[in-house]
């Protein structure tokens, strides 16, 4: 079965603000949020118009958000921006579409530092404007920031380097896996690498299915 998720990570100590900057930022497009308190927080990996909250993991604030937001690619990145400028923080979203594509764009303090798409020509169409010239004018743009990750995130470079080392087409079509560590669950050809990558970085994106089923600690409902 396909999978696409959007999973949110804001580093502050507080999960309040980061709901009230991105109720703020809704309210422009009259989308309100609120807070589901009579839920068991069975949450879906692709909610259509639920945010839930997880437990925090070393200094971040971790969510599982409607793809976008609901939003179209343009006013999603600049939610994105939004939210790093009014907290004055970092602000990092991950996203995994249908088991084929996944991505990271990272903002600090209003502006986007560091982005990664596995495969950013098969995306070129539906990137935002701004993103979509960086892609034409140098597509190295997006092979990611290994240093900068390993600085934010206290993770040797080494550990977190090979997911972001693209593919060549030969290393695409050989029949045997390559994987960028070998206790690692997904070999880098499979999108769905994203998950062994977000638990090297320490902020593990939460496991919708099976017995290591992450339980969302809260549930917001966008109205």
């Amino acid at each position: 079965m396909a999978l696409s998720m959007q999973y949110l990570i804001v580093r502050t100590k507080d999960h309040t603000e980061v709901v009230d900057s991105l109720e703020r930022f809704l309210q422009r497009y009259e989308i309100d949020l609120e807070a589901n308190e009579e839920t068991l927080y069975e949450w879906e990996p692709d909610p259509e118009d639920r945010l839930y909250r997880f437990a925090p993991l070393n200094g971040w604030q971790r969510f599982i958000i409607p793809y976008a937001l609901d939003l179209d690619a343009e006013d999603f990145f600049e939610a994105l921006r939004h939210l790093s400028q009014d907290l004055e923080t970092v602000v990092m979203n991950f996203s995994l579409q249908e088991s084929e594509l996944w991505s990271y764009m990272l903002f600090r303090d209003g502006a986007l530092h560091d982005a990664y798409i596995n495969d950013p020509e098969e995306v070129l169409a539906t990137m935002p404007p701004e993103l979509a010239e960086l892609v034409e004018a140098d597509i190295t743009e997006f092979y990611g920031e290994v240093y900068l990750l390993s600085e934010l995130f206290g993770v040797p470079a080494e550990a977190i380097e090979p997911y972001l080392i693209p593919l060549t087409d030969e290393e695409r079509e050989m029949n045997v896996e390559l994987y960028a560590h070998e206790d690692d669950e997904h070999p880098l050809s499979d999108a769905h690498v994203v998950f062994d990558f977000t638990r090297r970085l320490g902020v593990p994106i939460p496991q919708p299915y099976g017995a290591g089923r992450e339980p969302a600690i809260a549930e917001y409902i966008l109205l």
